[in-house]
């Protein structure tokens, strides 16, 4: 299974209201392209393209703001 699948798989899990932060460039811009095609819209994805390595610590600031929703934070094969 390519990682874009894997991501397809997970993201059909997600809840409307759940915040997504992504790292690294290749999985933010599959995360992006299967939101666009799904029409879901980007409004509650946090794309850290570049920021290897802070989606964790971004996910746990917005998880703070925010307690009354769902944060996940992905990295290139693990989801936290």
């Amino acid at each position: 299974m390519s990682r874009e699948s894997a991501l397809d798989v997970v993201l059909k899990h997600f809840q409307h209201r759940d915040v997504v932060v992504g790292t690294t460039g290749m999985l933010s811009r599959e995360l992006f392209e299967l939101r666009a095609q799904r029409s879901d819209g980007h409004e509650r994805d946090f794309l850290t393209v570049g920021g290897m390595g802070h989606a964790s610590s971004i996910a746990l600031g917005i998880a703070l703001q925010k307690p009354h929703r769902n944060v996940n934070a992905k990295k290139k094969q693990t989801i936290l």
